[in-house]
């Protein structure tokens, strides 16, 4: 299968992704909304960055591993938190990613989204997949008399507005999919994004040392008194383990924003350095670069204890900051086609939010376990690996070229439909003293 991005790459810097519409193309027109005062140094934040791409692509290989591994045998190993611990690891990685890409648009001197623009363009990167995988596994993988049912009809809303991760009586999504929960948090990031840019490219250090403060604060709350919180979450579900209780609240948006805040500053201190030239991208320098992040892993089980309160409260927040080195060396321009594995790593990365939806609900298939009510069947193991590997792939690649690129195009449509002609900008900030 190929890619004609990939195809018709160029070793010249790009101001936008191959395939998509160049910056100049799209500078044209009205003036948009200015979030913040613009900084004439700020690089192009539509940049394509093949680094960063394949960067999704580990991070949507990382999830996958770790739950084949703890779906089918979880048997244990030395080294065995490490593997648990990758889905963490490429949680962290998404958000971080997300906060990296999508603050920059809000500080450039160059053409920025709307607010109704960027809102409707991030709705329709999401929604459309996202709900496809909701309807199709909800009918066909849950239980039928528990979808049917007025639990049923309060999971089913939940998800269709993003709110399942709020509440813990529809966090568990009828047990068909393990990780819809990032999607709420997403959601919530991406109607924040704005006030942190204006916020960030004020005052960076300070508004960014705040941010993740009050994350911590919040952590360190729940790992030390969080029993007020689990009588506001958790009285109609009486007998729910304290461990439980406390990793629910603590992965809610105040205990994991500290993450994306981190790739927003780091997408600052790019954006305003003078722009360095082209590197060819080395796989070496970058598993050297994640190898940290990948090592603290060993403490994954201390950092999801709430009585540990020291790590459960900094774990995320060391992860996090452990995996910017990677994400500022991948973030580059390429100098030079791509390496093989970095087009194979590129090509998983554009198909990664498929990938995140999908491989679940398939795991579950594979090893014959419905909506998680059966132990796995781990007869001829490697072929039901084999098997749930390549269709989650082709799964990820279907859903990325019949629903999310559609979408994608008919968000740009929709977004930039309505934006007013020959008027001044709604919001000019002035620029900080």
């Amino acid at each position: 299968m190929s890619d004609p991005g990939l195809r018709d790459w160029s070793a010249a810097p790009r101001s936008a992704e191959p395939g998509r519409p160049a910056l100049a193309a799209r500078a044209a027109g009205p003036p948009r909304l200015a979030l913040v005062p613009p900084a004439p140094a700020v690089q192009d934040p539509n940049r394509f960055m093949p680094g960063v791409e394949a960067l999704r692509g580990l991070a949507a290989i990382a999830v996958v591993v770790c739950h084949m591994w703890a779906l089918t045998t979880a048997s244990l190993f030395p080294g065995w938190q490490v593997v648990v611990g990758l889905g963490q690891w490429a949680v962290n990685l998404f958000f971080a990613l997300s906060g990296f890409l999508l603050v920059s648009a809000f500080w450039t001197d160059g053409p920025r989204p709307s607010l109704r623009e960027f809102y409707v363009r991030r709705f329709l990167r999401i929604a459309p997949a996202y709900w496809l995988s909701v309807v199709v596994l909800f009918l066909f993988l849950a239980d039928r008399a528990v979808v049917f049912s007025e639990q049923g009809l309060r999971q089913a809303l939940a998800n269709l507005t993003f709110t399942q991760w709020l509440f813990p009586t529809t966090a568990g999504n009828l047990n068909v999919n393990g990780v819809y929960w990032t999607l709420s948090l997403e959601v919530v990031l991406y109607a924040l994004l704005p006030a942190f840019a204006w916020l960030i490219a004020r005052r960076p250090v300070v508004s960014g040392i705040g941010i993740i403060g009050v994350s911590v604060a919040y952590r360190l709350y729940v790992a030390l008194d969080g029993r007020a919180l689990e009588g506001v979450f958790f009285s109609s579900l009486p007998g729910t383990p304290e461990a439980a209780m406390r990793l629910f609240l603590v992965r809610q948006f105040p205990g994991i924003v500290s993450v994306m805040v981190l790739g927003m500053l780091l997408r600052w201190w790019i954006d305003h350095r003078p722009p360095a030239g082209p590197r060819r991208l080395a796989p070496g320098w970058l598993l050297v670069l994640l190898a940290p992040s990948v090592v603290l892993l060993a403490w994954v089980t201390l950092g999801n204890d709430y009585r540990q309160w020291a790590v459960f409260t900094s774990f995320d927040l060391w992860l996090g900051l452990l995996l910017l080195p990677a994400l500022a060396y991948a973030s580059a321009d390429l100098a030079g086609h791509p390496a093989h594995w970095l087009r194979a790593l590129m090509w998983l990365g554009r198909r990664s939010y498929g990938i995140y939806l999908w491989h679940f609900p398939i795991i579950l298939l594979a090893f014959d376990r419905g909506a998680m009510f059966r132990p796995a069947d781990t007869s001829w193991f490697w072929v039901r690996v084999a098997a749930a590997a390549g269709a989650t792939v082709l799964l990820g690649a279907l859903s990325f070229r019949f629903v999310e690129e559609p979408a994608r195009r008919w968000g740009r449509r929709l977004g930039a439909r309505g934006a007013p002609t020959g008027q001044p900008p709604l919001i000019a900030w002035r620029a900080a003293p």
